[in-house]
């Protein structure tokens, strides 16, 4: 019984040895490297899911989307991609799903909050729609697109929900305000997604056959990211659509 202690000093001291060893520490960097290898293969089905909707395979471009979350489960631009493919194929309870999974992982991505307002108007729920474009309006910059756009779409709903138009007024100070106070500057990066909403309402439009207004969306994109090669190519499909009409 006396050599007991000295038992459990060699005992921790193997344990302690052994956690370590350079083998656990390679085993943590594969790890690693499994993750990582893993989103890029997510992003990998992502692009090509964009690529099959592009042409109108959506039931295969969803299929990528799907296995890109199962990959990496907080990859929200894909997720916002399922929502748009949803509603395209008249799916509106899937799309809202997607659309508010992507929220709930980053609630600062503002394209699945006009997204959801949009899909939210399309089923007459104004008072959703009002909810989700005053948040866009809130999260946006100050010299963003679709900001005023979001705005200019509050207005509307509220004076169908009967709100007085000084209420209105009232409410577009307030927010003026908030911008000034916030000095926001509108950045590369807020372009970007800015022009992605535009892409993404003119995608929708045109499943829905509405060519002429899915054009005029592209190409406010456009100006707002004219070097997008996928915003390009869509606008010259649309354009080739609208010739042979």
């Amino acid at each position: 019984m006396t050599f007991l202690p000295n038992k459990i000093i060699v005992t921790q001291f193997i344990l302690i040895c052994f956690l370590s060893s350079p083998g656990l520490v390679f085993a943590q960097a594969s790890t690693d490297n499994v993750k990582s290898d893993l989103k890029e293969q997510a992003r990998l089905y992502r692009s090509q899911g964009l690529q099959l909707q592009r042409i109108g395979k959506l039931d295969e471009a969803l299929s990528l989307y799907q296995k890109a979350v199962q990959l990496d489960p907080r990859f929200i631009v894909a997720y916002n991609d399922m929502g748009i493919i949803y509603e395209a194929k008249g799916m509106p309870e899937q799309a809202e799903k997607s659309y508010l999974k992507a929220i709930e992982l980053e609630p600062g991505y503002l394209s699945s909050y006009s997204n959801l307002a949009l899909l939210y108007e399309s089923q007459r729920d104004f008072e959703k729609a009002a909810t989700y474009w005053q948040k866009r309006i809130d999260l946006g910059s100050a010299d963003d697109p679709w900001t005023q756009k979001s705005k200019e779409r509050l207005d509307d709903l509220f004076l169908i929900l009967g709100n007085r138009p000084q209420d209105i007024r009232e409410r577009q100070v307030a927010g003026f305000m908030r911008d000034v106070a916030g000095q926001k500057q509108f950045r590369k990066s807020d372009r970007e997604t800015s022009a992605q909403e535009y892409f993404t309402h003119a995608q929708i439009l045109y499943k829905k056959g509405k060519e002429l207004a899915a054009f005029k969306e592209a190409l406010r994109a456009q100006q707002l990211d004219p070097d997008n090669s996928e915003i390009e190519e869509f606008l010259a499909k649309v354009q080739r659509r609208l010739l042979t009409k």
